[in-house]
C-alpha cells in the first residue's frame, strides 16, 4: 500500500510543524489524496481551486486543510518566483506567434480604453524583472484575507462534511494577511 504523505493541521495533528512544505511534498499529497489545484494570481485576485475525488474517504477534510495551511502558515519561496518568472516569458515570447492570443489582447486594449488597460495586459519579464519575493509576499498577503474568501462547491458530496469542514478550518481563520 502507499504511504501517503502527512500533513498536519490545526485540528488533526497540531504543533509547531505547520506550513514551510516543499512543492514536492504538497504535490504529492495531493497526488496521493486526489486532490487537484490550480492557482493563479493577478492585480485583482488570488484565485485558488481545488478539485477533489469526494468518494475518497476524508478528500474534502484535506483540501480545506491545505487552504488552512495557505491562510495561517503561508510559505513564500524564492525557487516559485523564479518558476514564475519563466512561466511568464515563455508566455510573452509565444504571445506573438498566437493571432487568438493578439487579437483578444488587443480588442480587450481597446474595449477598456487607456484608463483602465492595465487590467487586461498580460505581464511582461520587464515589467516582472524588479518584482522582489517580499514584493509578491505583499501582493498576495493584500488579497489573502478571511473577508476575501468565496468557497464554492458542487458535485457529489456530504453536505454534513463539507458544513463540519467550514466551521473546522474557514471559522477559525485569523489570517496571516488579515
Amino acid at each position: 500500500a502507499k504511504s501517503a504523505p502527512a500533513l498536519p493541521s490545526s485540528k488533526y495533528v497540531g504543533g509547531e510543524r505547520e506550513g514551510g512544505y516543499s512543492s514536492d511534498v504538497i504535490s504529492r499529497f495531493c497526488s496521493v489524496w486526489g486532490i487537484q489545484y490550480d492557482a493563479s494570481c493577478g492585480s485583482e485576485f488570488l484565485t485558488l481551486e481545488l478539485r477533489v475525488a469526494t468518494a475518497q474517504e476524508g478528500a474534502l477534510r484535506r483540501a480545506m486543510e491545505l487552504i488552512w495551511l495557505l491562510f495561517e502558515r503561508p510559505d513564500f519561496d524564492g525557487r516559485a518566483l523564479e518558476r514564475y518568472r519563466a512561466r511568464v516569458e515563455r508566455s510573452h515570447r509565444s504571445l506573438a506567434k498566437s493571432l487568438e492570443r493578439c487579437t483578444s489582447q488587443s480588442f480587450f486594449m481597446r474595449m477598456t480604453g487607456a484608463e483602465h488597460s492595465w487590467r487586461m495586459e498580460e505581464l511582461s519579464p520587464k515589467s516582472l524583472a524588479p518584482l522582489t519575493l517580499d514584493d509578491a509576499r505583499r501582493i498576495i498577503m493584500a488579497q489573502l484575507v478571511p473577508p476575501n474568501v468565496e468557497v464554492t462547491a458542487s458535485g457529489d458530496f456530504d453536505a454534513g462534511e463539507l458544513e463540519a469542514g467550514l466551521l473546522a478550518y474557514f471559522g477559525t481563520l485569523t489570517g496571516a494577511g488579515a
